[in-house]
């Protein structure tokens, strides 16, 4: 009886020992998951920063690509009418002086 006591109780044991090293083990992989975790969001949180950062110098490049289509758009609007206007002053000159010579072959024949 006495040995079927020791059995049991070296049983006991092992079973004890085993169950605290599995306790060991859980807690080790439960702390490797939250490192993994921990981890993968830095990394996440990493990559959208670099993103948003991307993101944010495209707006900035476009922006100033629009600045410069305007304002150039603006330039040849003005420099556009500018022209308009010397067309029609010159188109004036030129019937004036259409007329002026008219008036002076009409003064020599007369």
């Amino acid at each position: 009886a006495s040995s079927n006591i020791s059995d049991a109780l070296l049983e006991r044991d092992k079973s004890e020992s085993k169950n605290t090293l599995l306790q060991r083990e859980v807690k080790r992989l439960q702390s490797e998951r939250e490192m993994q975790v921990k981890k993968s969001l830095e990394e996440r949180t990493e990559i959208v920063a670099m993103l948003e950062q991307k993101h944010a110098l495209e707006i900035e490049t476009k922006i100033a690509e629009l600045k410069h289509v305007l304002t150039e758009h603006t330039r040849l609007k003005s420099e556009n009418e500018r022209y308009k206007n010397e067309k029609i002053h010159a188109l004036k000159k030129v019937k004036r002086l259409e007329t002026l010579l008219q008036e002076e072959r009409g003064n020599l024949r007369g």
